[in-house]
């Protein structure tokens, strides 16, 4: 067996069930049987690892036990969560090194995380822990939700796509009556697992790929190009500031870039700090979109001093 990630979710099933046959590891690892006959073999090559013949099962020798020492499924997600999102701020060279990293403990073709990072903060970990372990398995299996959603006092019937954690906040990433929503995980309550399943109908890693905050959608995203003042054009030269960002040229006082976004608030949250650098050069809706949220920050800043 040839496969880390494979080898140690068996490890882990007999560590847990102590007995397990070709049927249990073709559930599990969601492979044909002939497949998991053939993992199974490989596997008796480890150490404490007994066939037995009469119910054609495998377990771990008496003193043998892995407690402690194996990853859970949940575990691995999150491992495969944080190495993605560590991959976006760095160079191609230092990606692609993560990424076959990645490969060689996970080996992806095994491992679809439901799980992504776009941005790390302050987390309440344990207060939504359950209900994130009921979503996991939804996602898992594709199976749809019913849940009390108590931001907007209602019930949502989801088809569960993703977990995403952002800017300290968990939310769930979902098909409600064919829109892609989000909901706040921390405000789901009474969530029950349907006995319906689903097919997705929109490859949400695809959108997760292109997006860096909680504002991405399922609709096609702006071009957007700017002038970057000189004194913060080095930072754009250096790295990849903004979404898809493309140095169209460099004025030798500045830079033209190109950049995308999936909507007003995308295009807010990428822009608001480089504010007093840039010019908005097209499209003009969303010179009028800075421009709209500047007069009200200040009238908020003026009301104060009033």
């Amino acid at each position: 067996m040839n496969k880390l990630y494979t080898a140690l979710r068996l490890i882990r099933l007999l560590n847990e069930r102590k007995k397990i046959n070709s049927k249990i590891v073709a559930e599990e690892l969601e492979v044909s049987i002939r497949t998991a006959q053939r993992y199974l073999q490989e596997l008796q090559v480890l150490p404490g690892i007994t066939y037995d013949e009469n119910d054609k099962s495998y377990k771990l020798l008496e003193n043998y036990r892995f407690e402690g020492t194996i990853l859970s499924q949940t575990e691995l997600y999150y491992i495969n969560a944080l190495f993605d999102f560590i991959s976006r701020d760095l160079n191609e060279v230092s990606a692609k090194y993560i990424e076959n990293l990645k490969k060689k403990i996970f080996h992806l073709n095994s491992l679809t995380s439901p799980v992504s990072f776009l941005y790390v903060d302050n987390v309440e970990f344990d207060k939504i822990s359950p209900v994130l372990s009921k979503l996991e398995q939804a996602i898992k299996d594709k199976q749809r939700i019913k849940f009390f959603y108590k931001r907007y006092n209602r019930d949502y019937t989801v088809n569960p796509y993703k977990i995403v954690l952002s800017e300290g906040f968990w939310y769930l990433v979902g098909e409600h009556d064919d829109v892609l929503k989000k909901f706040l995980v921390d405000q789901i309550e009474k969530l029950n697992l349907l006995d319906s399943f689903f097919v997705p109908k929109m490859d949400v890693d695809k959108l997760l790929n292109s997006a860096n905050n909680i504002w991405f959608s399922e609709d096609e995203k702006d071009d957007v190009v700017i002038k970057v003042d000189k004194i913060v054009a080095d930072y754009f030269r250096r790295k990849k500031c903004l979404t898809g960002q493309i140095i169209e040229s460099d004025l030798g006082d500045g830079l033209v870039v190109r950049f995308t976004v999936f909507n007003d608030s995308d295009f807010i949250y990428q822009i608001i700090r480089w504010a007093p650098y840039i010019e908005v050069i097209s499209p003009k809706k969303y010179k009028e979109v800075l421009r709209e949220y500047l007069i009200n920050s200040l009238r908020k800043i003026s009301d104060d001093r009033n």
